[in-house]
C-alpha cells in the first residue's frame, strides 16, 4: 500500500532537509528525511477509529504549528531526559513518537506516553515503523472490504428472500 497523509504542510525544499538535519548534528536516519520530504507533516485519512487510535498523524519540520522541533522543545521542559529522542509523530491521545539520535539507540522508535510520562519500545527503525502502519492500514482496509462485501451479501440474500416472499404470496391468490 501507498502511504496516503492529508494535510501535509508545504512541500519542504531539500535545503530545509539539510537545515533541520544540521540542527541535530546530522545525525538524522536518512530514511527519516527521505520521508519528511516527502510528507511534511499530515494526517491519515480517517478509514475508522481503529487506525488513528495508534498513530493519528505526523508533526511537520518545517511550516505550520505543530513542527518537530518546537515538540522537542516543549517536550524538554519538563523531560530533560528525552534529549536527543526527537518527536515525529502522535497518536489519538497526542502521545509523541519519539526517534533516537543516541548513540546507544540510534534510530529506535519509542512511544512517549503523556500520561504514564514514560516510553515504551516500538521498532528498531523508522522503516519498520512506517512499515508496521502500512500493514496495519492495509489490515483495516481489508476488513473494510470485507465488512462491505458481507453487507452486500446480506441485503442481496434480504432481497432474494423478500422477492420470493412477495411471488408466493402473490401465486396464492
Amino acid at each position: 500500500m501507498t502511504l496516503v497523509l492529508e494535510n501535509s504542510q508545504q512541500k519542504l525544499a531539500y535545503e530545509d532537509i539539510i537545515e533541520f538535519n544540521r540542527l541535530f548534528n546530522e545525525k538524522i536516519p536518512s530514511s527519516f528525511l527521505d520521508f519528511f520530504h516527502e510528507f511534511n507533516g499530515g494526517d491519515f485519512p480517517k478509514v475508522n477509529d481503529h487506525n488513528c487510535e495508534y498513530l493519528s498523524g505526523f508533526y511537520s519540520i518545517k511550516y505550520g504549528h505543530s513542527t518537530i522541533t518546537r515538540m522537542y522543545n516543549e517536550l524538554l521542559i519538563e523531560n530533560p531526559e528525552l534529549q536527543f529522542m526527537l518527536p515525529f509523530a502522535y497518536d489519538h491521545n497526542l502521545n509523541s513518537y519519539l526517534i533516537s539520535l543516541k548513540e546507544e539507540d540510534y534510530g529506535t522508535i519509542y512511544l512517549w506516553s503523556n500520561e504514564e510520562q514514560g516510553i515504551a519500545h516500538v521498532s528498531n527503525s523508522f522503516g519498520d515503523f512506517i512499515q508496521l502502519f502500512d500493514e496495519l492500514i492495509d489490515a483495516v482496509e481489508i476488513k473494510k472490504v470485507s465488512i462491505n462485501l458481507k453487507n452486500r451479501i446480506v441485503k442481496t440474500a434480504i432481497l432474494v428472500i423478500a422477492s420470493f416472499i412477495a411471488w408466493y404470496i402473490f401465486t396464492k391468490k
